[in-house]
């Protein structure tokens, strides 16, 4: 809206999009109203404005200013300049036209620490998304991500509109379905689940099922991730979902509980030492291979028999359950596996399992995403798919 406002010069009015007026007289001067600075030097001081400098000096004798414009680095550009009073306009408080695309660059960026990884997960060039983050930097008036070690880190109030950008997308994503009615056999996505190779093995097959007869044209990815990394991998927004046997430090995620698996030992069906039971004595006195994705010699069997004041010998770790079947079959070893995988694996390979001569851990699996995403229907749903998935496992 074009309006007006009275100032004694030099006074400079500056809209935000590239127009600035003066005036030497206590005159009405046009200003284009909207939530943009105005900027009232009290000396001889550069007219800044986010991107641009200009440089302006009265002439006397032509009763004329001069101005000179300059391209300054953003820190110059959105740096408190002292020679300036900053009044917003009285319409601050309200919602202004904005581009949302926007908001997305910035979760982007929050995720991803980088502008060019942004950039390839919004299908946008690296100088795409430098001037969009330009734009955000304008429109709260302050530096949103600060280069330290060559991350892109947030600022303090970053941190805190970051969970509420987030809500609001998913908010404004669900609408959107709301309104045009959600039938997973009319979508057409993609979707990224986080899952080890015991997902991957237990799950994933009944899940792909399920997924590809109630909604045709979604297309289920896997990544790998762990209980150790996946929440990592999700709010980098590398994957959408994970399924996980413990649950990450993170409160940034809702979670669901899906089912409990207990564990045994497996070895060949041709082990020298074990045929029709597993004793204590056989069970300390074997060797055993462990699974382990960061490469440790010890797990949870080992601190409970620490605090029985016993000890196995671990002559191995792998970080795959998938690796576990061959090795048994070709040495005399012993392996403690969740009990579903066991089964799984003894279908296929001469096998046999064996109850533990010690208390199993009992581990609570999961389905976890971001805390917005309850609000998204599609990720509602296929949490629904893996929870139904699940119960079938029971």
């Amino acid at each position: 809206m074009l309006s007006s406002v009275r100032a004694w010069t030099p006074t400079a009015f500056e809209n935000g999009v590239g127009a600035s007026f003066f005036s030497m007289t206590r005159t009405a001067i046009p200003c284009w109203r909207s939530n943009a600075a105005v900027a009232i030097p009290t000396g001889p001081a550069p007219i800044t404005k986010t991107g641009t400098k200009l440089l302006c000096t009265f002439q006397p004798d032509h009763k004329k200013f001069s101005i000179r414009s300059e391209r300054p680095p953003l820190s110059a550009a959105i740096a408190p300049n002292p020679h300036f009073h900053i009044f917003k306009s009285a319409m601050n408080n309200s919602l202004r036209p904005i581009d949302l695309n926007l908001f997305k660059v910035l979760l982007s960026i929050y995720n991803q620490r980088n502008l060019t990884h942004a950039g390839k997960q919004l299908a946008m060039t690296q100088p795409a998304v430098s001037r969009a983050l330009e734009r955000l930097n304008y429109i709260f008036n302050e530096r949103l991500f600060v280069r330290i070690d060559g991350e892109m880190r947030p600022t303090r109030t970053t941190e805190m509109i970051a969970p509420l950008l987030f809500e609001g997308m998913a908010l404004l994503e669900a609408a959107v379905n709301m309104a045009s009615g959600f039938d997973p056999k009319h979508i057409s996505t993609s979707l990224k689940l986080g899952l080890n190779d015991y997902g991957i093995a237990i799950v994933l097959p009944k899940l792909l099922q399920r997924v590809s007869q109630q909604a045709p044209s979604v297309f289920l990815t896997t990544m790998p991730a762990t209980y150790q990394d996946a929440h990592e991998l999700i709010e980098r927004s590398e994957i959408d979902c994970a399924i996980v046997s413990s649950l990450p430090p993170c409160g940034r995620l809702a979670t669901d509980p899906l089912f409990r698996e207990d564990y045994v030992a497996v070895c060949s069906n041709l082990h020298p030492a074990i045929s029709d039971g597993l004793t204590m004595t056989q069970f300390l006195a074997a060797e055993h291979l462990l699974v382990s994705y960061k490469g440790h010699l010890s797990g949870w069997v080992d601190e409970r028999l620490a605090e029985m004041g016993s000890k196995r010998r671990v002559v191995g770790s792998v970080h795959s359950f998938n690796a576990i079947p061959e090795l048994l079959c070709q040495q005399p070893y012993l392996c403690v596996l969740p009990r579903r995988l066991a089964q799984h694996f003894a279908k296929a390979y001469p096998l046999r399992i064996n109850e533990l001569p010690l208390p199993s851990e009992n581990h609570l699996f999961h389905f976890i995403r971001l805390n917005h995403l309850t609000k998204n229907p599609i990720s509602n749903w296929i949490r629904d798919q893996v929870i139904e998935t699940c119960q079938e496992l029971v």
